[in-house]
Protein backbone atom coordinates (compact mmCIF):
# COMPACT_ATOMS: atom_id res chain seq x y z
CA UNK A 1 0.00 0.00 0.00
CA UNK A 2 3.35 2.32 0.46
CA UNK A 3 3.92 2.26 -3.14
CA UNK A 4 0.43 3.55 -3.97
CA UNK A 5 0.54 5.75 -1.50
CA UNK A 6 3.96 7.01 -3.02
CA UNK A 7 2.80 6.94 -6.32
CA UNK A 8 -0.54 9.06 -5.83
CA UNK A 9 2.05 11.53 -3.97
CA UNK A 10 3.77 11.77 -7.50
CA UNK A 11 1.06 12.25 -9.41
CA UNK A 12 -0.05 15.24 -6.79
CA UNK A 13 3.71 16.40 -7.16
CA UNK A 14 3.36 16.49 -11.17
CA UNK A 15 -0.09 17.77 -11.49
CA UNK A 16 0.20 20.75 -9.05
CA UNK A 17 3.38 21.75 -10.87
CA UNK A 18 1.85 20.86 -14.59
CA UNK A 19 -1.26 21.25 -16.44
CA UNK A 20 -2.18 17.29 -16.77
CA UNK A 21 -5.07 15.86 -17.94
CA UNK A 22 -6.27 13.90 -15.05
CA UNK A 23 -8.82 12.11 -17.25
CA UNK A 24 -5.76 10.41 -19.13
CA UNK A 25 -3.65 9.02 -16.20
CA UNK A 26 -2.13 5.93 -17.49
CA UNK A 27 0.03 3.22 -15.90
CA UNK A 28 2.52 0.87 -17.76
CA UNK A 29 4.01 -1.97 -16.35
CA UNK A 30 6.75 -4.44 -17.50
CA UNK A 31 7.83 -7.34 -15.71
CA UNK A 32 7.46 -7.02 -11.89
CA UNK A 33 6.26 -2.98 -12.86
CA UNK A 34 3.41 -4.92 -14.94
CA UNK A 35 2.47 -6.75 -11.14
CA UNK A 36 2.10 -3.55 -10.01
CA UNK A 37 0.35 -2.44 -12.75
CA UNK A 38 -2.66 -4.76 -11.50
CA UNK A 39 -2.30 -4.11 -8.10
CA UNK A 40 -3.13 -0.45 -9.55
CA UNK A 41 -6.26 -2.16 -11.84
CA UNK A 42 -7.45 -4.05 -8.77
CA UNK A 43 -7.60 -1.54 -6.30
CA UNK A 44 -7.11 2.14 -7.17
CA UNK A 45 -9.13 2.84 -10.49
CA UNK A 46 -10.57 6.12 -9.33
CA UNK A 47 -7.14 7.62 -10.08
CA UNK A 48 -5.63 5.52 -13.26
CA UNK A 49 -7.98 5.09 -16.31
CA UNK A 50 -6.18 2.44 -18.10
CA UNK A 51 -3.48 0.24 -17.50
CA UNK A 52 -0.95 -2.25 -20.05
CA UNK A 53 1.04 -4.37 -19.21
CA UNK A 54 3.63 -6.58 -20.75
CA UNK A 55 5.72 -9.81 -19.24
CA UNK A 56 3.51 -9.93 -15.78
CA UNK A 57 0.69 -11.40 -14.22
CA UNK A 58 -1.03 -10.91 -11.16
CA UNK A 59 -0.43 -12.78 -7.99
CA UNK A 60 -2.94 -15.87 -6.97
CA UNK A 61 -5.14 -15.56 -10.06
CA UNK A 62 -4.90 -18.55 -12.94
CA UNK A 63 -6.67 -17.29 -16.40
CA UNK A 64 -5.38 -13.59 -15.96
CA UNK A 65 -7.37 -12.31 -19.31
CA UNK A 66 -10.09 -14.55 -17.76
CA UNK A 67 -10.18 -12.47 -14.56
CA UNK A 68 -10.96 -9.28 -16.28
CA UNK A 69 -13.48 -10.56 -18.96
CA UNK A 70 -15.28 -11.69 -16.07
CA UNK A 71 -15.05 -8.99 -13.96
CA UNK A 72 -16.09 -6.56 -16.78
CA UNK A 73 -18.60 -8.84 -18.55
CA UNK A 74 -17.39 -8.78 -21.71
CA UNK A 75 -19.70 -10.21 -24.10
CA UNK A 76 -17.79 -9.86 -27.62
CA UNK A 77 -14.29 -11.78 -28.59
CA UNK A 78 -12.15 -10.71 -31.38
CA UNK A 79 -8.80 -12.78 -32.38
CA UNK A 80 -6.48 -11.82 -35.31
CA UNK A 81 -3.81 -14.17 -36.06
CA UNK A 82 -0.64 -13.59 -37.63
CA UNK A 83 2.77 -15.27 -37.74
CA UNK A 84 4.15 -13.50 -34.54
CA UNK A 85 1.33 -13.08 -32.66
CA UNK A 86 -2.62 -13.40 -31.78
CA UNK A 87 -4.09 -10.79 -30.52
CA UNK A 88 -7.27 -10.95 -28.35
CA UNK A 89 -10.12 -7.97 -27.83
CA UNK A 90 -12.57 -8.80 -25.66
CA UNK A 91 -15.45 -5.50 -25.96
CA UNK A 92 -18.97 -4.85 -25.61
CA UNK A 93 -18.04 -5.17 -21.68
CA UNK A 94 -19.55 -3.41 -18.28
CA UNK A 95 -18.29 0.22 -17.54
CA UNK A 96 -17.61 0.91 -21.19
CA UNK A 97 -13.95 -1.58 -20.28
CA UNK A 98 -12.23 -3.32 -23.32
CA UNK A 99 -9.98 -5.81 -22.53
CA UNK A 100 -6.98 -6.26 -24.95
CA UNK A 101 -4.22 -9.36 -25.01
CA UNK A 102 -1.53 -10.03 -27.40
CA UNK A 103 0.23 -13.93 -27.41
CA UNK A 104 3.54 -13.25 -28.90
CA UNK A 105 5.21 -15.99 -30.86
CA UNK A 106 9.16 -17.00 -30.08
CA UNK A 107 9.49 -13.95 -27.55
CA UNK A 108 11.28 -13.80 -24.53
CA UNK A 109 10.58 -11.88 -21.12
CA UNK A 110 12.41 -8.76 -23.04
CA UNK A 111 10.26 -5.98 -24.17
CA UNK A 112 10.06 -6.53 -28.13
CA UNK A 113 10.45 -3.60 -30.60
CA UNK A 114 7.57 -4.09 -32.44
CA UNK A 115 4.25 -6.13 -32.61
CA UNK A 116 3.47 -7.18 -35.72
CA UNK A 117 5.65 -4.18 -37.29
CA UNK A 118 4.24 -1.88 -35.18
CA UNK A 119 5.89 -0.18 -32.44
CA UNK A 120 5.20 -1.79 -29.34
CA UNK A 121 4.70 2.11 -27.67
CA UNK A 122 2.56 2.48 -30.38
CA UNK A 123 0.49 -0.38 -29.95
CA UNK A 124 0.34 0.56 -26.09
CA UNK A 125 -0.55 4.20 -26.98
CA UNK A 126 -2.99 3.44 -29.91
CA UNK A 127 -4.72 1.12 -26.75
CA UNK A 128 -4.42 3.51 -24.03
CA UNK A 129 -5.30 6.78 -25.58
CA UNK A 130 -8.80 5.36 -26.65
CA UNK A 131 -10.12 5.77 -22.88
CA UNK A 132 -10.66 8.87 -20.56
CA UNK A 133 -12.34 8.66 -17.23
CA UNK A 134 -15.92 9.23 -17.32
CA UNK A 135 -17.73 12.33 -15.61
CA UNK A 136 -18.90 10.73 -12.98
CA UNK A 137 -15.31 9.30 -11.96
CA UNK A 138 -14.11 12.87 -11.62
CA UNK A 139 -16.70 13.73 -8.83
CA UNK A 140 -15.96 10.42 -6.47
Amino acid sequence: MQDIELLEAVIDDISARHSIDADRVYAVGVSIGSIFSYEIACGHTSRFTAIASYAGTMRDILGLVQYWRQKYRCRNETETVSDSAAHFVYDDCDENAQVEHYRLENQDHNWPEDINGVSTHEVIWSFLSNYAMPQHAKEL
